[in-house]
C-alpha cells in the first residue's frame, strides 16, 4: 500500500510532465466523474471533502464481511482548520494496526536485522497464521537451507546448487 502522504515531484522532461496528474489540469483534461460507493473505480482509498464543515474524510475501499458487497470506509476525518499533527499511520494502519499491510519493520524497528523484519505486521504480532513462504530456512537430512525468496536471487539460476545425494 503506498504511503498516502508521500510528496512527490513533477519530473520534467522537455516541458512534459510524466508524473501522475488530476483529470482536469495538464494533458489528461478528462470530463469529472461522479462515483458512488457501488462502483468499481479500482481505487483503494478516497478523500472526500465536506466544505461546509471544514472536514476532510479519509476513505478506504472495504468489503461487508456478510455480503461481500464493497463500501468506503470512512477510517479517518480531519478537521482542516485544526493546527494538530495528523497521525497518518493510524489513519492508513489502524490504531491497533488492524488495516496494516505493511512490513513488521515498518512500524517495529526493532525488528529491523533480525530474521522478524520481512514479516507483515498481522503476522508479526500473532493476529496471522504463519505460511510456508513465511519460513526462512528448511532442514533437509540435518542440513539447513536458508531460504532466499526466488531461485534467482539466491543464485540458483545457472545451475543446481542443492546436493542431491
Amino acid at each position: 500500500m503506498p504511503n498516502i502522504m508521500r510528496q512527490w515531484r513533477p519530473i520534467v522532461r522537455r516541458r512534459t510532465c510524466v508524473a501522475p496528474q488530476c483529470y482536469c489540469h495538464g494533458a489528461r483534461r478528462e470530463e469529472a466523474q461522479t462515483l458512488t460507493e457501488r462502483d468499481d473505480a479500482g481505487a483503494e482509498w478516497a478523500y472526500v471533502f465536506e466544505e461546509e464543515e471544514g472536514i476532510l474524510h479519509v476513505c478506504r475501499r472495504a468489503k461487508h464481511p456478510q455480503s461481500d458487497e464493497y463500501f468506503w470506509d470512512d477510517v479517518g476525518r480531519i478537521a482542516l482548520d485544526s493546527a494538530s499533527e495528523t497521525n497518518w499511520t493510524h489513519i492508513e494502519c489502524g490504531e491497533n494496526y488492524e488495516r496494516c499491510s505493511h512490513y513488521a519493520s515498518f512500524h517495529f524497528p526493532e525488528s529491523r536485522g533480525t530474521v522478524m523484519e520481512r514479516l507483515g505486521t498481522a503476522k508479526f504480532l500473532g493476529r496471522a497464521p504463519m505460511e510456508r513462504h513465511d519460513a526462512i530456512a528448511y532442514v533437509l537430512n540435518g542440513i539447513r537451507y536458508k531460504t532466499t525468496g526466488c531461485g534467482f536471487r539466491g543464485g540458483y539460476r545457472g545451475h543446481a546448487k542443492i546436493p542431491t545425494g
